[in-house]
């Protein structure tokens, strides 16, 4: 709804040809870190229990392990 609402295209929904962004979480081992944890300087503390994360498509964080090259991008609302 998110991406109907701004007039995102090829986005909001798992369907043939968009870009799809997914979690598997478990959510029993699930924990967000502490505020004291997060550091803008470390912009690579993850919460805990996010086993895969698909972005566009592409597998970003497998088995709780961050992928490089990133896959996503930056949006751009137009008029």
């Amino acid at each position: 709804m998110v991406a109907r609402h701004f007039n995102i295209k090829e986005r909001g929904e798992l369907k043939e040809g968009y870009f799809a962004d997914i979690a598997v979480i478990d959510l029993e081992k699930y924990s967000f870190p502490s505020p004291k944890e997060v550091n803008c300087r470390n912009p690579f503390i993850m919460a805990s229990g996010v086993e895969h994360v698909l972005v566009n498509g592409k597998v970003a964080l497998d088995a709780g392990t961050l992928k490089k090259p990133f896959v996503g991008k930056v949006l751009r609302k137009t008029h």
